[in-house]
């Protein structure tokens, strides 16, 4: 970077002053080297203070023509004091419905960036003014194409409140994703600021392509864990007390210093007598100009409307095949038969009806023959069959007595032997005999 108007030590136009140390020296870093910071605090812990400190401290020694600041304000009052800046892009977003067409202006402004960068044959933004500035000899084939581009400044955007934007609007967050993975070459840096670090508005994206965390008080340990992936946050004092941690080191405690309002309205006068105010940037005429123009008519969704239909995903190929088969199986499906309630209700009381007089006739029932043998044949039916009857088993109790005489009930009954002893009434004579009966040729051992 060129002398800054301060004289200042600074050798990046994003160098800025986060605070001071314990051991009172001051702690600052390049924005461009985070390459983005998530900033967490709850109300009361200094946070606004913190973030016009970045700002102000970056402006006061790097030029509009360096230094390009961006900020969306869902609140509307923190940053208004910012409009009509000279480094400022544009003023201050206050419209929700017009922050995704400002991010969204974001990333074409990167994709556009890298095709310079390409056709020159650079890689990221130090490149590219290094080589603009030195320029090239007439021989070279580039020559025509540097000698008509100029240098490009860096561009840092504020985005305050971020859990309100993306409660609201949740097609935010993957403009926001894309340009925390490809903006850094492109000189574009983005610092999100939010009240509530909750798993839903800081997601495992947004974690992942902000590398660089500032913590100052916030509500717990949970908190702490996910803006710092630690705690030690919930323990820190409000108005300015913070943990800064760059690109995953260790965390460092500082101070954020303070400012007043007319402190601010004094460095702002002095900007605007020292630079030119440049006209602000028309991000919407240029989103048109570029071929987006659905994200035009305020609504944050179109944009995801107009890209999806220029770009699906495979996830929503097959929802769509989906869609189709089941609309095509609906038409062969059979149209739906309209039942006459009268019809069928008439019916059901002509059916009670008959069942109450007695129309309905009885099944005649099948009468089974009884095995007695006196019985006469003509009271049977002569269409079913007697049964025959198992013969039971024979007890030892059921042993017939020798000594008188029994009238068989039919004269199918077996005759028993006449000779068969008649057991004892005692349970072990009962058992010798039914041992005996059972094994004759073995002699019987007593228990």
């Amino acid at each position: 970077m060129a002398d800054n108007i301060l004289k200042t030590k600074a050798k990046d136009p994003t160098d800025a002053i986060f605070g001071v140390s314990p051991e009172s020296e001051a702690i600052h870093f390049s924005i461009s080297d985070a390459p983005h910071f998530l900033v967490a605090g709850t109300t009361g812990s200094g946070k606004s203070v913190f973030i016009n400190n970045l700002l102000i401290t970056m402006m006061a020694h790097a030029t509009p023509e360096e230094l390009k600041i961006a900020i969306i304000d869902p609140k509307q009052v923190e940053f208004t004091a910012y409009k009509g800046l000279p480094h400022m892009l544009a003023d201050p977003v206050i419209k929700l419905s017009d922050a995704n067409d400002f991010i969204t202006y974001l990333t074409v402004e990167m994709d556009r960036r890298y095709g310079v960068f390409k056709d020159i044959g650079v890689k990221n933004l130090p490149e590219y003014n290094e080589k603009v500035r030195a320029g090239v000899s007439k021989d070279d084939p580039l020559y025509e194409k540097i000698s008509q581009l100029e240098p490009l400044p860096y561009i840092v955007t504020v985005i305050d409140e971020f859990s309100d934007l993306i409660g609201q609007y949740k097609e935010v967050e993957k403009p926001v994703i894309r340009i925390g993975q490809k903006a850094r070459a492109a000189g574009i840096h983005a610092i999100i600021a939010t009240q509530s670090p909750r798993r839903e508005v800081i997601t495992g994206l947004i974690k992942a392509n902000f590398p660089s965390r500032v913590s100052l008080m916030v509500a717990g340990s949970t908190e702490s864990q996910i803006i710092l992936d630690e705690t030690g946050g919930e323990k820190l004092k409000p108005k300015g007390d913070m943990l800064i941690k760059m690109n995953g080191g260790s965390p460092i405690n500082a101070q954020s210093p303070f400012q007043t309002n007319d402190e601010i309205a004094r460095v702002f006068d002095w900007l605007r007598e020292n630079y030119e105010v440049s006209e602000p940037v028309d991000f919407k005429a240029i989103l048109k100009s570029s071929g987006d123009e659905d994200s035009l008519d305020g609504d944050v969704n179109s944009y995801q409307r107009s890209r999806s239909s220029k770009q699906k995903s495979r996830r929503e190929q097959l929802s769509e095949e989906r869609m189709n088969r089941k609309q095509e199986e609906e038409k062969d499906l059979p149209k739906e038969v309209k039942v006459d309630t009268d019809k069928v209700k008439g019916a059901l009381e002509k059916k009670m009806k008959n069942k109450m007089e007695g129309k309905f006739k009885k099944k005649p029932k099948t009468y089974q023959a009884k095995s007695n043998p006196t019985s006469l044949a003509s009271d049977k039916p002569k269409d079913v069959e007697p049964t025959p009857k198992s013969t039971p088993k024979t007890h030892i109790n059921d042993i017939p007595d020798p000594n008188t005489t029994r009238t068989p009930k039919s004269s199918n009954a077996r005759t028993r032997p006449a000779n068969r002893k008649q057991p004892n009434n005692s349970r072990q004579q009962r058992g010798q005999a039914m041992q005996s009966s059972r094994m004759p040729n073995r002699p019987h051992r007593p228990r």
